[in-house]
């Protein structure tokens, strides 16, 4: 919109630079967000949380949706699947024989199992076993 003397109209002018002011207004705002913002994300960094910005959140819980419990990496490589299977019926406090007649398997094959997960955990019991297996989200 130049005029005949090949300058910018006042109009067209006048919103140019009303843009530019939106736009850096804008801009400003993203790279320095206030105060309060910048407040809360230092108390929570020093609280042990972590914080994102909404594109690696979006991108996060689209990773995190896609992968099934069994696409994971197990919580605990080193059992057998079995293994596995048993430490998460231990962690819903079923005994030994219980797990024997759900398995349809031997007691015997099932305290087997059941030693071989205590000494690969490194634990005591099978308590200290149901605790590990919880906290891994087993059971």
């Amino acid at each position: 919109m130049r005029n005949s003397r090949g300058f910018l109209s006042f109009s067209l002018l006048t919103s140019l630079t009303l843009f530019g002011v939106i736009l850096s207004t804008l801009i400003f705002h993203f790279a320095y967000p206030p105060k309060q913002e910048v407040l809360r994300a230092i108390q929570a960094v020093a609280n042990g949380e972590a914080i994102f910005s909404p594109g690696v959140a979006r991108r996060m819980m689209g990773f995190f949706k896609g992968t099934s419990r069994s696409e994971r990496t197990p919580a605990f490589p080193e059992l057998s699947e079995r293994e596995q299977e048993i430490l998460g019926l231990i962690a819903r406090g079923m005994s030994n024989a219980e797990i024997a007649a759900k398995l349809v398997l031997s007691l015997k094959t099932v305290q087997n199992h059941v030693s071989n997960i205590l000494n690969k955990l490194q634990i005591a019991d099978r308590v200290q076993a149901a605790i590990r297996a919880r906290e891994a989200g087993l059971g």
